[in-house]
């Protein structure tokens, strides 16, 4: 798979959340076994906010060049999804997310496994040829 997908794919999954976190909270929280309330409600459309911009990135950051720029991008986006994994495995086992929150520790951990591998595996990534 090429980086350009990776990102692809990456917004795609990012922008999907932040929408139907900012239009349908309660509809997307009660899947995961989460009754809302107003604050939660709140929070959750920011958390929306903060999806929509990552797929946002994710989608521009296709065009990106530069190894350095796509690198420190990569980088950044491995931290925050590795800390996902983590956020997202505790609100499993400690129950607040009925079964289906294994969903989320399996798409932060395998979009962490895709940021190892082009940083690691296939460093020199071939990106477009546009630039940024």
């Amino acid at each position: 798979m090429k980086i350009n997908d990776f990102l692809t794919l990456r917004s795609i999954v990012a922008l999907a959340y932040g929408v139907g976190l900012l239009l349908a909270p309660a509809a997307l929280l009660s899947l995961y076994g989460i009754a809302p309330d107003p604050g939660l409600h709140l929070m959750s459309r920011f958390l929306g906010v903060e999806l929509l911009f990552v797929g946002l990135l994710c989608f521009s950051a296709r065009r990106f060049t530069k190894p350095a720029t796509v690198r420190a991008l990569i980088t950044s986006l491995l931290i925050a999804e590795a800390v996902g994994v983590l956020v997202a495995l505790s609100g499993t086992l400690s129950g607040v997310f009925n079964s289906l929150g294994w969903t989320i520790v399996l798409i932060y951990g395998l979009f962490s496994l895709g940021y190892l591998y082009f940083l690691f595996v296939k460093p020199t990534v071939s990106l477009s040829t546009q630039t940024e």
